[in-house]
Protein backbone atom coordinates (compact mmCIF):
# COMPACT_ATOMS: atom_id res chain seq x y z
CA UNK A 1 0.00 0.00 0.00
CA UNK A 2 1.32 3.51 -1.13
CA UNK A 3 0.60 6.74 -0.04
CA UNK A 4 2.14 9.90 -2.30
CA UNK A 5 2.96 12.90 -0.66
CA UNK A 6 3.63 15.85 -3.19
CA UNK A 7 5.51 18.74 -2.20
CA UNK A 8 4.21 22.14 -3.37
CA UNK A 9 4.04 25.68 -2.60
CA UNK A 10 0.65 25.17 -0.09
CA UNK A 11 1.74 21.60 0.69
CA UNK A 12 -0.49 19.81 -1.67
CA UNK A 13 -0.73 16.26 -1.20
CA UNK A 14 -1.65 13.05 -3.95
CA UNK A 15 -2.30 9.78 -2.01
CA UNK A 16 -2.03 6.24 -3.01
CA UNK A 17 -4.84 4.89 -0.90
CA UNK A 18 -5.74 1.34 -2.18
CA UNK A 19 -7.26 -0.89 -0.20
CA UNK A 20 -8.31 1.56 2.61
CA UNK A 21 -11.83 0.72 3.86
CA UNK A 22 -12.59 -2.02 1.36
CA UNK A 23 -11.57 0.12 -1.66
CA UNK A 24 -10.63 -1.85 -4.69
CA UNK A 25 -9.12 0.92 -6.16
CA UNK A 26 -5.05 2.08 -6.58
CA UNK A 27 -5.27 5.28 -5.78
CA UNK A 28 -7.45 8.54 -4.38
CA UNK A 29 -7.05 11.77 -3.26
CA UNK A 30 -5.80 13.44 -0.42
CA UNK A 31 -6.24 17.65 -0.80
CA UNK A 32 -4.72 18.96 1.87
CA UNK A 33 -2.77 17.76 5.34
CA UNK A 34 -5.62 18.09 7.39
CA UNK A 35 -7.28 15.26 4.94
CA UNK A 36 -3.96 13.35 4.38
CA UNK A 37 -4.09 13.10 8.64
CA UNK A 38 -7.65 12.21 8.39
CA UNK A 39 -6.81 9.44 5.68
CA UNK A 40 -3.55 8.51 7.28
CA UNK A 41 -5.79 7.75 10.82
CA UNK A 42 -8.15 5.54 9.27
CA UNK A 43 -4.95 3.92 7.73
CA UNK A 44 -3.81 2.88 11.10
CA UNK A 45 -6.93 2.21 12.49
CA UNK A 46 -7.12 -0.42 9.59
CA UNK A 47 -3.86 -2.02 10.30
CA UNK A 48 -1.33 -0.31 8.29
CA UNK A 49 2.08 0.32 9.49
CA UNK A 50 4.68 2.92 7.69
CA UNK A 51 7.80 0.51 6.86
CA UNK A 52 9.45 3.37 4.55
CA UNK A 53 9.62 6.71 3.11
CA UNK A 54 11.34 7.60 -0.33
CA UNK A 55 11.87 10.69 -1.75
CA UNK A 56 11.38 11.17 -5.47
CA UNK A 57 12.20 14.02 -8.24
CA UNK A 58 9.90 15.25 -10.80
CA UNK A 59 12.53 17.36 -12.19
CA UNK A 60 14.39 16.10 -15.37
CA UNK A 61 16.69 19.21 -15.89
CA UNK A 62 17.85 22.45 -14.84
CA UNK A 63 18.71 24.07 -11.96
CA UNK A 64 16.42 22.28 -9.83
CA UNK A 65 17.15 18.42 -11.33
CA UNK A 66 16.95 16.28 -8.53
CA UNK A 67 15.28 18.29 -6.06
CA UNK A 68 12.68 15.92 -3.56
CA UNK A 69 9.63 17.05 -5.24
CA UNK A 70 7.61 14.08 -3.98
CA UNK A 71 7.50 11.07 -1.00
CA UNK A 72 6.27 7.98 -1.66
CA UNK A 73 5.17 6.21 2.06
CA UNK A 74 4.83 2.58 1.91
CA UNK A 75 3.12 1.18 4.09
CA UNK A 76 2.30 -2.97 5.32
CA UNK A 77 -0.18 -4.97 7.50
CA UNK A 78 -0.75 -8.68 7.86
CA UNK A 79 -2.88 -10.25 4.80
CA UNK A 80 -6.61 -10.49 6.35
CA UNK A 81 -8.22 -14.31 6.50
CA UNK A 82 -11.47 -14.79 4.55
CA UNK A 83 -14.33 -16.16 6.97
CA UNK A 84 -13.86 -19.50 7.21
CA UNK A 85 -10.67 -19.51 6.32
CA UNK A 86 -8.13 -21.62 8.40
CA UNK A 87 -5.44 -19.48 10.18
CA UNK A 88 -1.79 -20.55 8.81
CA UNK A 89 -0.04 -21.99 11.69
CA UNK A 90 3.07 -19.12 11.82
CA UNK A 91 0.12 -16.28 12.32
CA UNK A 92 -0.68 -17.40 15.04
CA UNK A 93 0.27 -16.09 18.16
CA UNK A 94 1.16 -18.07 21.22
CA UNK A 95 1.27 -16.23 24.79
CA UNK A 96 4.45 -17.58 26.77
CA UNK A 97 3.00 -18.99 30.08
CA UNK A 98 4.88 -19.62 33.71
CA UNK A 99 3.78 -23.56 34.36
CA UNK A 100 1.22 -23.89 37.29
CA UNK A 101 4.55 -25.15 39.09
CA UNK A 102 6.42 -21.87 38.39
CA UNK A 103 3.73 -19.76 39.24
CA UNK A 104 3.35 -21.21 42.89
CA UNK A 105 7.00 -20.64 43.53
CA UNK A 106 6.96 -17.10 42.49
CA UNK A 107 3.40 -16.80 44.09
CA UNK A 108 5.07 -17.75 47.99
CA UNK A 109 7.57 -15.77 47.17
CA UNK A 110 5.38 -12.97 47.10
CA UNK A 111 5.67 -11.73 42.87
CA UNK A 112 2.44 -10.77 41.08
CA UNK A 113 2.10 -12.35 37.55
CA UNK A 114 0.48 -10.10 34.83
CA UNK A 115 -0.23 -11.02 31.28
CA UNK A 116 1.01 -8.40 29.04
CA UNK A 117 -0.65 -8.57 25.64
CA UNK A 118 2.46 -7.03 23.49
CA UNK A 119 1.08 -3.67 22.98
CA UNK A 120 2.62 -0.81 21.18
CA UNK A 121 3.05 2.23 23.18
CA UNK A 122 1.70 4.29 20.63
CA UNK A 123 -1.66 2.24 20.85
CA UNK A 124 -1.57 2.67 24.66
CA UNK A 125 -0.99 6.05 24.08
CA UNK A 126 -4.04 6.23 22.04
CA UNK A 127 -6.22 4.21 24.77
CA UNK A 128 -4.87 5.65 27.97
CA UNK A 129 -3.15 9.35 26.79
CA UNK A 130 -0.05 7.85 28.35
CA UNK A 131 3.45 7.32 27.99
CA UNK A 132 4.19 11.10 27.23
CA UNK A 133 7.25 11.87 25.31
CA UNK A 134 7.53 15.79 24.15
CA UNK A 135 9.67 14.83 21.63
CA UNK A 136 7.27 12.91 19.15
CA UNK A 137 5.13 15.33 17.26
CA UNK A 138 0.87 14.96 16.65
CA UNK A 139 1.02 12.80 13.84
CA UNK A 140 3.74 10.82 15.21
CA UNK A 141 2.10 10.04 18.20
CA UNK A 142 -1.55 9.67 16.29
CA UNK A 143 -0.24 7.15 13.29
CA UNK A 144 3.23 6.72 12.25
CA UNK A 145 6.17 7.32 14.50
CA UNK A 146 9.45 6.34 15.42
CA UNK A 147 10.40 2.58 15.78
CA UNK A 148 9.89 2.07 19.36
CA UNK A 149 6.61 4.03 19.34
CA UNK A 150 5.64 1.56 16.98
CA UNK A 151 6.74 -1.46 17.85
CA UNK A 152 4.85 -4.59 19.21
CA UNK A 153 6.48 -7.44 21.23
CA UNK A 154 5.57 -10.73 21.70
CA UNK A 155 2.36 -11.69 24.40
CA UNK A 156 3.34 -12.96 27.50
CA UNK A 157 3.69 -13.51 31.12
CA UNK A 158 5.45 -11.49 33.64
CA UNK A 159 6.52 -11.98 37.02
CA UNK A 160 7.10 -8.57 39.56
CA UNK A 161 7.59 -8.57 43.77
CA UNK A 162 5.94 -5.12 44.40
CA UNK A 163 7.66 -5.59 48.01
CA UNK A 164 11.03 -5.20 46.26
CA UNK A 165 10.40 -3.73 42.30
CA UNK A 166 14.06 -2.58 41.74
CA UNK A 167 17.24 -4.30 42.23
CA UNK A 168 19.17 -2.65 45.76
CA UNK A 169 21.73 -0.03 44.90
CA UNK A 170 20.98 -0.21 41.14
CA UNK A 171 21.10 3.90 40.81
CA UNK A 172 24.07 5.51 39.66
CA UNK A 173 25.21 2.75 37.93
CA UNK A 174 26.01 2.05 34.16
CA UNK A 175 23.40 0.34 31.57
CA UNK A 176 27.42 -2.73 31.67
CA UNK A 177 26.55 -2.68 35.16
CA UNK A 178 23.00 -2.85 34.61
CA UNK A 179 23.01 -5.92 32.66
CA UNK A 180 25.64 -7.44 35.21
CA UNK A 181 22.88 -7.10 38.10
CA UNK A 182 20.06 -8.60 35.74
CA UNK A 183 22.38 -11.83 35.23
CA UNK A 184 23.12 -12.40 38.84
CA UNK A 185 19.57 -12.03 39.80
CA UNK A 186 18.53 -13.90 37.18
CA UNK A 187 20.93 -17.31 38.10
CA UNK A 188 19.27 -16.36 41.74
CA UNK A 189 15.88 -16.96 40.42
CA UNK A 190 16.90 -19.84 37.88
CA UNK A 191 18.56 -21.12 40.75
CA UNK A 192 14.71 -21.75 42.97
CA UNK A 193 12.52 -21.53 39.66
CA UNK A 194 13.80 -23.63 36.94
CA UNK A 195 11.35 -22.00 34.28
CA UNK A 196 12.04 -19.05 34.97
CA UNK A 197 14.97 -16.10 34.04
CA UNK A 198 15.30 -12.47 35.42
CA UNK A 199 15.22 -9.81 32.14
CA UNK A 200 15.27 -6.32 31.38
CA UNK A 201 12.56 -5.51 29.20
CA UNK A 202 11.54 -3.51 26.53
CA UNK A 203 10.32 -0.01 27.45
CA UNK A 204 6.10 -1.08 26.14
CA UNK A 205 6.65 -4.01 28.32
CA UNK A 206 7.41 -1.87 31.58
CA UNK A 207 4.07 0.91 30.42
CA UNK A 208 1.78 -1.75 29.66
CA UNK A 209 2.47 -3.39 33.09
CA UNK A 210 2.20 -0.36 34.71
CA UNK A 211 -0.79 0.64 33.04
CA UNK A 212 -1.79 -3.10 34.76
CA UNK A 213 -0.66 -2.17 38.30
CA UNK A 214 -2.05 1.32 38.82
CA UNK A 215 -5.38 -0.19 37.48
CA UNK A 216 -5.65 -2.99 39.74
CA UNK A 217 -3.94 -1.62 43.32
CA UNK A 218 -4.42 2.28 41.92
CA UNK A 219 -0.92 2.54 42.62
CA UNK A 220 2.14 4.29 40.77
CA UNK A 221 4.80 1.56 39.87
CA UNK A 222 7.56 3.77 39.32
CA UNK A 223 7.99 5.34 42.81
CA UNK A 224 10.80 4.75 46.16
CA UNK A 225 10.12 6.50 49.40
CA UNK A 226 7.24 8.81 47.92
CA UNK A 227 9.78 9.88 44.91
CA UNK A 228 9.09 9.44 41.17
CA UNK A 229 12.15 7.18 39.16
CA UNK A 230 12.66 5.79 36.12
CA UNK A 231 13.79 2.60 34.70
CA UNK A 232 16.20 1.31 32.13
CA UNK A 233 15.11 -1.12 29.02
CA UNK A 234 16.66 -2.73 26.59
CA UNK A 235 14.66 -0.29 24.26
CA UNK A 236 17.14 1.58 21.82
CA UNK A 237 16.44 4.94 20.65
CA UNK A 238 17.64 6.28 17.70
CA UNK A 239 18.61 10.35 17.93
CA UNK A 240 19.34 10.34 14.06
CA UNK A 241 22.02 9.28 11.45
CA UNK A 242 21.91 6.23 12.79
CA UNK A 243 23.02 6.64 16.06
CA UNK A 244 21.89 3.94 18.41
CA UNK A 245 24.18 4.70 21.27
CA UNK A 246 21.08 5.74 23.64
CA UNK A 247 18.27 3.61 25.55
CA UNK A 248 14.77 4.46 26.42
CA UNK A 249 14.17 4.87 30.49
CA UNK A 250 10.45 4.68 31.68
CA UNK A 251 9.03 6.40 34.39
CA UNK A 252 6.51 8.78 35.79
CA UNK A 253 5.69 12.07 37.43
CA UNK A 254 4.64 13.05 40.86
CA UNK A 255 1.12 12.75 39.72
CA UNK A 256 2.16 9.20 38.03
CA UNK A 257 1.74 10.10 34.77
CA UNK A 258 3.83 7.82 32.61
CA UNK A 259 7.07 9.60 30.57
CA UNK A 260 9.49 7.77 28.71
CA UNK A 261 12.75 9.72 27.95
CA UNK A 262 16.49 8.98 26.68
CA UNK A 263 19.25 7.03 28.68
CA UNK A 264 23.00 7.30 26.94
CA UNK A 265 24.74 4.02 27.41
CA UNK A 266 27.66 6.19 28.09
CA UNK A 267 26.18 7.95 31.26
CA UNK A 268 27.92 6.68 34.37
CA UNK A 269 24.39 6.60 35.79
CA UNK A 270 21.85 8.47 37.51
CA UNK A 271 20.17 8.89 40.76
CA UNK A 272 16.90 8.57 39.77
CA UNK A 273 17.21 5.68 37.41
CA UNK A 274 17.08 2.17 38.13
CA UNK A 275 16.66 -1.57 37.81
CA UNK A 276 13.54 -2.93 37.44
CA UNK A 277 13.62 -6.67 36.56
CA UNK A 278 11.07 -8.52 34.83
CA UNK A 279 10.83 -12.46 36.08
CA UNK A 280 9.84 -14.27 32.49
CA UNK A 281 9.02 -17.92 31.56
CA UNK A 282 12.42 -19.72 30.47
Amino acid sequence: MFLQRSRGIKGSIGAALGALAGATRDYADATGWDDLESKASNLGENGWELVSIVPRSSIAGGAGAGFTTDELWVFKRPKHNSPGQIQPAENIVETKSFSSEAREVLEKKGYIVYLLQGKSMRLMWKQKGEPRFDTLTSLERELLGPPYWIATTPAMEVAINPNQLFLPNSNDKTFRSHQKMISIFSEEISDEVKTAKAIIGEASNYVELALLYRDQTGKNLFKIDGEPVYTVTNTAYDVGLGNTDCLIEVGADRNGVLFISQYWLNTLGKTDTWLMPLVVPS
